[in-house]
């Protein structure tokens, strides 16, 4: 079986950072109380281009470290545990994944849960539907063989 590593999609990217640009715009708002507004428009749209600059940025370095790969190969798929938030790496045996107990509940925002029978987790990140598709085929092709 070819190996298949997959990296989260640059379309969830954006809508992950649009999402953390709008928290922190916020935040800024809560702890700045009313001095935000005395300062010009393009003083503000300033801001809130270099916001959105600063949030595209972090969300695209952040999401394309090798922790947040996920890859089917010798028969494991390999992944970010649910847990560890990406730091800690899961080996699951393509034998073990109950497809069907996959939390797809956020795949609007890209996140998947699959699961193994023994209760292993792998947290999948900012993957569109394609992209989850590709690794179901991966996984698929790896219980055949």
């Amino acid at each position: 079986m070819d190996r298949i590593r997959l990296k989260p999609a640059w379309s969830k990217i954006i809508v992950f950072s649009l999402i953390f640009a709008l928290v922190e715009f916020f935040l800024v708002l809560l702890i700045g109380k009313g001095e935000f507004l005395q300062y010009s428009s393009t003083t503000i749209l300033t801001g809130l281009i270099l916001l959105l600059i600063q949030s595209f940025l972090f969300c695209g370095i952040f999401l394309h470290l090798p922790h947040f790969i996920i890859e089917v190969s010798n028969g494991h798929l390999i992944g970010p545990s649910l847990l560890g938030i990406g730091w800690n790496r899961v080996f699951i045996p393509i034998e073990e994944i109950d497809l069907r107990a996959t939390n797809t509940s956020f795949q609007w925002l890209g996140f998947y849960v699959i699961k193994s029978r023994q209760g292993d987790k792998i947290l999948v990140w900012a993957f569109d539907i394609n992209q989850f598709e590709k690794l179901l085929i991966g996984l698929q092709q790896g219980k055949a063989q």
